[in-house]
C-alpha cells in the first residue's frame, strides 16, 4: 500500500470523522443504497393503477355517458338505461350511436377519438356480464 503524506492523512481522517464511518463501509452505502431503491421500485409498481383499456373506458364512461346513463347503465330520468342491450349496442351500432347520436344523445365525434369510443363500447358490454 503506499504511503500518503501526513497533510493527505489527516484530511482523510478529517472526512472520516465527517462522515462518522469508515471508508470501506462507505464504500458499501452506494451500492446497497441502489440495490433498496432497486426493490422498493419493484415493490411499488404492482399497488399503481393499470392504464388497460377497462379501466379509461371506465373513466370516459364517467366523463361522458354517466350524466344521463348512470354510473351502472340503469339509466336516469328519461334517459335509457344501457343495461340489457349487450345485442343492440354491441359492436358497430354502439360506436356509429355514440359518434353520431341519436334523439337526445349528443354526438362524441368531435370530442372523442374512435379510439377511445371503443374503449367506452368495450367497457359497457361489461355491463351485461
Amino acid at each position: 500500500m503506499r504511503a500518503l503524506c501526513p497533510q493527505t492523512q489527516r484530511a482523510g481522517a478529517r472526512a472520516m470523522r465527517y462522515w462518522g464511518v469508515s471508508w470501506q463501509r462507505r464504500t458499501l452505502i452506494a451500492p446497497c443504497a441502489a440495490v433498496a431503491v432497486a426493490v422498493l421500485a419493484v415493490a411499488c409498481r404492482g399497488s399503481q393503477p393499470s392504464a388497460s383499456p377497462q379501466s379509461n373506458g371506465e373513466r370516459l364512461y364517467v366523463a361522458n355517458c354517466a350524466t344521463c346513463h348512470g354510473p351502472s347503465g340503469k339509466g336516469v330520468g328519461e334517459f335509457p338505461k344501457i343495461t340489457g342491450t349487450g345485442d343492440i349496442l354491441g359492436g358497430d351500432y354502439a360506436r356509429t350511436l355514440i359518434a353520431e347520436g341519436r334523439n337526445l344523445m349528443p354526438s362524441f365525434a368531435s370530442t372523442l377519438t374512435p379510439a377511445q369510443i371503443d374503449e367506452i363500447v368495450e367497457y359497457i358490454k361489461g355491463f351485461d356480464a
